[in-house]
């Protein structure tokens, strides 16, 4: 697996000082929503962490691309690719080449 970087993220994780990125779930209440995926940077404390209870991950060219079992692809020639949204002043990390898991709502 490949993980690729835009110029926007990179400035973005070198502004933040942050290397590395956690791809997990969230959960909206209602009756027909179906789980998202959450993109964040996370501090190198937290990463530690994922690392301690064996969090899959891919190793990038700026740090590790945390991905919970849900989301994680089976093909291992995935490339993700990871970019920057920004709307309003807020920042979005974004990744694509993610695994669309079925779980149940």
């Amino acid at each position: 697996m490949n993980v690729v970087y835009s110029d926007k993220v990179k400035e973005y994780l070198a502004r933040e000082g942050k290397t590395d990125i956690l791809v997990s779930s969230f959960r909206a209440k209602g009756c027909a929503v179906k789980p998202e995926e959450v993109v964040e940077a996370i501090s190198s404390e937290r990463a530690a962490e994922l690392l301690e209870i064996n969090t899959p991950y891919v190793e990038g060219e700026m740090g590790r691309l945390f991905i919970t079992n849900s989301w994680m692809p089976d093909d291992p020639n995935r490339t993700f690719e990871v970019d920057l949204k920004s709307f309003l002043g807020t920042k979005t990390i974004t990744v694509s080449g993610l695994k669309k898991p079925n779980l149940p709502v």
